[in-house]
């Protein structure tokens, strides 16, 4: 994979913006992809230290690779849009996993912080340790804010914003798998509240 150059770019408008680096004749596609793909893409090493990153990634955060080397994605502010204790606890079952998927802020070139997608896939050497990492962060920002509130008119009550029955199912679900593979107890407390569905109806 061909080194990126760590010179300064001029960003470009966040919505048009498109690599800009050449590949050259005899570049395989697997580098040609890496350069041209519209999707910032993240090499880190075994440590999730960064040691490679593509044209995109430059132009949406105005940083070069000399600017995040040797550092890990949260040192240059990619963090999770939540630091809850269910956020962790599901963070953790996806270390259990090589793919991961979750949603991030992640400071622009313009130093505003936007949403974005971050996407982990963990690739192994022949023995089974951890090689490296390929991350790929998309930007969100340009979705529509009613596209981005979907997930919470399924998971959220509408009346009093708290998490509804198909959400806490799924919440206990991974709770009870998080438990399993960590060899933890697990306690699940139901509160009931009388006549709850005659205030609804006023």
């Amino acid at each position: 994979m061909s080194q990126q150059s760590s010179e300064p770019t001029s960003p470009l408008p966040r919505s048009n913006a498109m690599p800009t680096a050449s590949v050259s004749n005899t570049a395989s596609p697997v580098e040609s992809a890496f350069c041209y793909a519209n999707e910032a893409i993240i090499i880190t090493d075994a440590e999730n230290r960064v040691a490679e990153v593509n044209p995109a990634f430059c132009e949406l955060t105005g940083m070069t690779l000399g600017d995040v080397q040797g550092k890990t994605p949260e040192a240059f502010s990619i963090l999770p849009l939540d630091d809850s204790r269910t956020t962790r606890l599901m963070r953790e079952e996806l270390q259990l996993r090589d793919r991961s998927k979750s949603q991030v802020s992640y400071r622009s070139h313009d130093g505003q912080f936007y949403p974005g997608m971050m996407s982990i896939n963990r690739v192994r050497d022949e023995h089974g340790a951890i090689d490296h990492h390929v991350i790929v962060l998309a930007d969100l920002s340009a979705i529509p804010a009613h596209a981005r509130h979907l997930n919470r008119e399924v998971y959220f009550d509408a009346l009093t914003g708290l998490p509804n029955l198909q959400l806490l199912t799924q919440l206990i679900q991974e709770s009870m798998q998080h438990a399993e593979a960590k060899q933890l107890p697990l306690a699940v407390c139901s509160l009931d509240i009388d006549f709850f569905k005659n205030i609804r109806a006023c």
